[in-house]
C-alpha cells in the first residue's frame, strides 16, 4: 500500500478493502494484503477465488476520489470489455461502490520493459523484434476494436514468464470517435507523447504509433526519449543521431519513421509496422549486401584506375553493368536516408552520385528533393524562403553544368516550386508550365502551378488548373481547398463553401489543411456572408474534428463570431441571448488568454464582454486596463461601464456621475477632438448615452 503510511494505517486499509470485495463480489474473492503494483490510475492486487479452483487475479482499485480532472473512471473497462487477445489481459468482471470500481482481471505475472532494460541492460535484436512484433500486433487488434491506449511506455509493457508480451494499464485507452475536447488537456507520460498532443490536437491512431516507437526507442537505444513539449526539432535531431548506433537498419527504418515528429509522415496503421518487422531480416540481408557490393565496387575501380586498364568486348560490357548497378544503388540509399528523415546525408549521398555519373539527370532530381525537404525542416519562414532561393539559384547553376537538366520536367517543377516557396512567383510560372505539360499526369505539379497563380491573385487561372484536375476526377483535397480560397476571392461564396467543406469532411491525414478549410470558411461566414451563427457552427465542429482547439486563429475567430451574435442580440434587445453567447465569448477568450495571448483585441473583449454579462464592476476595471494601452478608447469605455453601473445598481437619486464617470468622460471628449476621433462607434455610442443622462436630468454640466 501507500509507503507513506504507517503500517498499522495500511493494515487497516487492507481490511476496509477486503470488506468492500466481499460485499461488492458476495465473497467470491479472497485479497492478498500486500499490492502488487501503483499508479496514477489506481491500486493492484492480487486476489485469489474462494472457490474449490483457487484460481489467481488482478484486483484493481480505482477509487473515485482520486480520479484526476479530464480523467474517466470508467475507461479502461469500456475499453477493454469484450477484448479477445493474447496480447490484452482479459476483464473478468466489474463492480462497483460509492468509494470505488473494482476491476477483476487476468493476472499478469512477470517484468516490464522498462525494469527488465534496467536489469539486463540491451537486448539482442532477435528478441527485441520479437516482443515488438506482438505489441504492434496487440494495438493493430485494439485500433480494429476503434480503441486507442494512448499511454504506451516501457512500464505499461509486461513480458510474462512464458516469455508472453502484455500490455497492461488501459486507464487512457478511448474510443477514437469518443474523444473530445476534454481529453485534449489528458496525455500520457510526458517523455512517450507526440509532440502533437502538446499543441492540444485530439489523439489518434498516429499518437499509439509514436508511443511505441519511443517504447521502441527506449530498448533499442537504453536511453529515455526526449519531451517534445519545446524545441521538438532539437530533440528529434538528437534521437535520430542516437538511432545511428543501432546496427539493423531495418529497425533504424521503422523508429525513424514512428517517431516522427509530423503524425502524416510517420506509419498510418499498425499492419505496415507489422509487415515491416516481420520483414526483418530480409530487408537487413539486401541492407548488407548492398554496402558490400558498395565497397567491392569501390575497390575495384580504384585497382583499375591505378594499373590504367583499358576495357574492350565483354570486359566493357560487364563495366558499364557494374557500373549502373552501383548507380542504382546509390540512388537506393538516398530514398533509404531521405525516407529516415536523413535529409543533409541523403543531399551528400546525392552529390557523390552526380560526381559518380554526372550525365544522369536522376541524381541531381534526388539532390534537389533533398534540399527542398532540409528548407522544408527549417520551422523559419525567412530562412525556408531564403533555403528555396538558394536552391533555384543552384539549380540554374548546375543548367551550365548539364545543358539536359532544363528539359527535364521533373527538375522544372523542382525549380518551379524553389522559386513559389521563395515567394519569386512570376519567375515560378514557366518552369511550373513546363512540368505539367510535359507530365499532365501529376496532381502535385497542378497544385503547386493553381497555389502559385492563388499567391498572384490570379483567380481565374487558379480555378482553370484545378478544374483540370477534377476532369481527370484526381482532385485532392488540397485541390478543393485551393478552388475555395479562389472562389472565396471572386466573392462566389456557395461555391467556396462547398469546396471547404469537402476538404473538412474528406480529409482525414493532413490536418493542417483541415484547420485552413476551417478557419477560411469561419471567416467567410462572418466577414462577406454576415452570419457568426454559421462561423460558430463551422468552428465548433473543427475544434472536435479538424483539430483546431490550439490553433491561436480559430480560437479567436470563434471568441469573434460569439461577440457578432451577442451584439446582433443587443441590437434586437434579447438581454438573454446577449448575456449567454457574451459567456460564451469570455469562455474563448481566457483560452485565448491560456494559449498566451494578451493582444490589445483580447484585452478589449473582455470588457465587451463583461458589458454583455452585465458585469459593470469587472467592465470598469477592464477599462483601466484599456486605458494603458489606448487612452482615448479606454476612457470612452470607462465611461459607458460607469453609467451602465450607476444605472443597474442604485435608484435615480442615489446615482453618482460626478466622480469617475465626469473624469473618463472628460477625458475621452477633450482626445476626441484632438485626435479626430468623432466618428468612432464607441464614442458616439458614449455620446448619445450622455444626451440621455441630460434629458433625463441626472447631470446638468
Amino acid at each position: 500500500m501507500n509507503s507513506n503510511k504507517s503500517e498499522l494505517e495500511n493494515i487497516l486499509d487492507v481490511d476496509r478493502l477486503t470488506a468492500a470485495v466481499d460485499r461488492v463480489f458476495q465473497r467470491r474473492y479472497r485479497v492478498y494484503r500486500t499490492s502488487i503494483g501503483e499508479g496514477g490510475m489506481g491500486t493492484v492486487f492480487r486476489v485469489e477465488t474462494n472457490d474449490a479452483f483457487h484460481m489467481t487475479r488482478a484486483l484493481k482499485v480505482l477509487y473515485k476520489k482520486d480520479q484526476r480532472p479530464g480523467m474517466n473512471i470508467y475507461a479502461e473497462v469500456n475499453a477493454v470489455k469484450g477484448m479477445d487477445h493474447a496480447g490484452i489481459p482479459q476483464i473478468i468482471e466489474v463492480g462497483e461502490d460509492e468509494e470505488a470500481v473494482y476491476i477483476v482481471q487476468e493476472l499478469v505475472e512477470g517484468e516490464s520493459f522498462r525494469k527488465i532494460i534496467e536489469k539486463n541492460g540491451a537486448i539482442d535484436d532477435e528478441t527485441l523484434i520479437l516482443w515488438m512484433g506482438d505489441v504492434a500486433d496487440a494495438l493493430s487488434y485494439l485500433h480494429s476494436k476503434n480503441i486507442i491506449h494512448r499511454d504506451i511506455k516501457p512500464t505499461n509493457v509486461m513480458v510474462t514468464a512464458e516469455g508472453r508480451v502484455k500490455l497492461i494499464d488501459f486507464g487512457l485507452a478511448k474510443e477514437i470517435e469518443q474523444v473530445d475536447a476534454a481529453d485534449n488537456r489528458v496525455i500520457g507520460t510526458r517523455n512517450y507523447t507526440p509532440p502533437e498532443r502538446y499543441e492540444g490536437l485530439p489523439a489518434d491512431v498516429r499518437t499509439d504509433i509514436y508511443e511505441f516507437g519511443t517504447t521502441f526507442y527506449f530498448l533499442s537505444t537504453g536511453e529515455t526519449p526526449l519531451e517534445m513539449s519545446s524545441d521538438s526539432r532539437r530533440h528529434m535531431f538528437i534521437m535520430r543521431r542516437n538511432l545511428d548506433k543501432i546496427k539493423s537498419p531495418g529497425i533504424r527504418s521503422i523508429l525513424s519513421k514512428c517517431i516522427d515528429v509530423n503524425p502524416d509522415r510517420r506509419y498510418q496503421n499498425f499492419d505496415e509496422i507489422r509487415y515491416r518487422i516481420q520483414g526483418i531480416d530480409e530487408f537487413n540481408k539486401q541492407i548488407i549486401e548492398n554496402d558490400k557490393r558498395h565497397k567491392s565496387m569501390k575497390i575495384a575501380t580504384a585497382v583499375l584506375l591505378a594499373a590504367g586498364v583499358i576495357l574492350s568486348g565483354v570486359g566493357l560490357w560487364r563495366a558499364v553493368a557494374d557500373h549502373d548497378k552501383h548507380f542504382r544503388d546509390m540512388l537506393s540509399d538516398i530514398d533509404q536516408l531521405r525516407n529516415e528523415g536523413r535529409y543533409e546525408e541523403a543531399k551528400k549521398k546525392a552529390e557523390e552520385a552526380i560526381e559518380f555519373d554526372e550525365g544522369k539527370n536522376v541524381a541531381y532530381q534526388k539532390k534537389y528533393e533533398a534540399e527542398s525537404e532540409i528548407a522544408d525542416a527549417e520551422g523559419d519562414k525567412d530562412k525556408e524562403k531564403n533555403e528555396f532561393s538558394a536552391l533555384a539559384a543552384g539549380i540554374i547553376d548546375d543548367y551550365q553544368k548539364n545543358e539536359e537538366l532544363e528539359k527535364d520536367p521533373k527538375i522544372q517543377y523542382l525549380l518551379g516550386n524553389a522559386y513559389y516557396r521563395s515567394g519569386q512567383n512570376a519567375k515560378a510560372e514557366d518552369p511550373l508550365e513546363y512540368a505539367v505539360e510535359k507530365k499532365p499526369n501529376l496532381e502535385g505539379y497542378y497544385l503547386i502551378q493553381a497555389a502559385n497563380y492563388l499567391d498572384q491573385d490570379k483567380t481565374d487561372e487558379t480555378s482553370k488548373v484545378v478544374a483540370k484536375l477534377k476532369q481527370k476526377n484526381s482532385g485532392s483535397a488540397a485541390a478543393y481547398y485551393i478552388d475555395g480560397y479562389a472562389n472565396k476571392k471572386k466573392n462566389e461564396y456557395r461555391k467556396a463553401e462547398k469546396n471547404f467543406n469537402r476538404v473538412i469532411r474528406d480529409e482525414k491525414n493532413d490536418t493542417d489543411l483541415r484547420r485552413k478549410a476551417v478557419t477560411e470558411l469561419a471567416d467567410m461566414y462572418m466577414n462577406e456572408m454576415d452570419s457568426p451563427e454559421k462561423a460558430v457552427k463551422i468552428l465548433q465542429v473543427g475544434r472536435k474534428k479538424a483539430g483546431v482547439r490550439k490553433n491561436w486563429r480559430a480560437t479567436a475567430m470563434l471568441a469573434e463570431a460569439y461577440l457578432d451574435i451577442a451584439e446582433k442580440a443587443r441590437d434586437a434587445e434579447n438581454e438573454q441571448q446577449e448575456e449567454y453567447y457574451s459567456g460564451k465569448a469570455l469562455d474563448v477568450i481566457n483560452e485565448q488568454k491560456r494559449m498566451g495571448d494578451n493582444s490589445p483585441a483580447v484585452v478589449s473583449n473582455i470588457y465587451v464582454c463583461y458589458m454583455g454579462m452585465g458585469r459593470y464592476d469587472d467592465a470598469v476595471v477592464q477599462a483601466d486596463k484599456i486605458i494603458e494601452i489606448d487612452a482615448f478608447e479606454g476612457n470612452v469605455r470607462k465611461a459607458r461601464a460607469v453609467n451602465a453601473r450607476e444605472n443597474e445598481k442604485h435608484p435615480p437619486s442615489a446615482r453618482d456621475y460626478d466622480g469617475e464617470y465626469r473624469d473618463a468622460y472628460e477625458k475621452a471628449i477633450g482626445m476626441a477632438e484632438s485626435q479626430d476621433s468623432m466618428d468612432n462607434k464607441e464614442y458616439k455610442r458614449m455620446q448619445f448615452e450622455h444626451e440621455e443622462l441630460i434629458a433625463h436630468g441626472f447631470i446638468d454640466w
